[in-house]
């Protein structure tokens, strides 16, 4: 076994469901559904996205490795479910290890939907972004973790409490519009 190298290795999957699809499963339930409630509806086979979208790949920033560091060592916040932080953005600038945010003049970051999973090196985590949210073409996301409960915001420093953003990927993933509910969910391989 070699223990030299270390990996990081992400894939992430958007679940779109349409403005049709949320009204009348609005209409059905009497609110949007969240997250959690797609979920269930998909895992007991009565509900399938509208689209879906697999991305692979994605970045680690210098301030993410920091983190990783800071963390083995015993210091600094963890990505959890209070702190736990997903962003979506629109711009196409190519990654750079300096980014310490999503670049795009439209942006928002929104709290994790749960827990995050953590199993042998392999880290699992979702966000589900509702009908008013982040109605703008996504070109680019990332994961980051907020120093105190994160907030529903355009502003990272806002969103994050002037957080740490940990990775960032640049792909097209479509233009959300208003009504339509998409979730992200990735997950970081680490070996």
């Amino acid at each position: 076994m070699q223990t030299d190298n270390v990996t990081w290795k992400m894939r992430a999957r958007v679940l779109k469901y349409e403005p049709e699809t949320i009204a009348n499963l609005t209409d059905r339930f009497g609110h949007e559904p969240s997250g959690s409630e797609l979920r269930a509806l998909e895992s007991l086979g009565l509900l399938a996205p509208d689209d879906i979208v697999d991305v692979i790949g994605n970045a680690l920033v210098n301030v993410g490795k920091q983190r990783l560091s800071d963390l083995i060592t015993g210091t600094g916040q963890a990505f959890t479910t209070s702190r736990g932080v997903t962003g979506v953005g629109n711009s196409t600038t190519a990654v750079g290890g300096s980014d310490v945010a999503l670049l795009g003049a439209s942006q928002l970051y929104k709290a994790l939907d749960g827990a995050p999973t953590s199993v042998t090196g392999v880290i699992t985590a979702s966000t589900t972004f509702t009908g008013s949210d982040a109605n703008f073409a996504w070109e680019e996301w990332c994961w980051a973790i907020a120093t105190a409960a994160p907030v529903t915001n355009a502003s990272f420093a806002t969103a994050t409490t002037s957080g740490v953003m940990v990775n960032r990927k640049v792909q097209s993933l479509g233009t959300k519009v208003s009504g339509a509910v998409w979730t992200l969910q990735a997950t970081a391989t680490i070996s």
